[in-house]
């Protein structure tokens, strides 16, 4: 089985290396992804591509996490001790799924948005 892998979009460097730290003591790596792989899909990120638009892309308006080879009891083990650390907090987070493998970033972080949005919905 392939190492347990965050890929962090729009997460400055300092974040990210706090991040790295925290992850190492899980045995997941973590992936800085900038701006001009926002273009390719998400399996391929995490696969280690790199690259995409040839013209420089903007970050996301907001950071995001996704999580690649994570067997769900770690994935639920580590989300649980990720909320209680003093690492930077990052609202929006997803798993790498068949569904979404073949989305780009921007496709990811539309669907994780309009899906925190139908919850505050909810909530109201």
């Amino acid at each position: 089985m392939e190492k347990p892998l965050i890929l962090c979009y729009g997460l400055p460097e300092e974040d990210c290396a706090a991040l790295k730290r925290f992850a190492k003591r899980y045995g997941a790596g973590i992936r800085r992804v900038l701006p001009p792989s926002y273009t390719l899909p998400i399996a391929a990120v995490a696969s280690g591509l790199e690259g995409g638009a040839s013209a420089p892309l903007n970050e996301l308006p907001e950071p995001m996490l996704v999580f690649a080879n994570f067997p769900r009891a770690m994935l639920e083990v580590f989300l649980d001790a990720l909320r209680v650390s003093e690492v930077r907090k990052v609202p929006l987070k997803a798993v790498v799924t068949a569904t979404n493998a073949a989305w780009t970033a921007e496709v990811l972080y539309r669907e994780l948005c309009r899906e925190r949005s139908a919850v505050l919905n909810l909530k109201d």
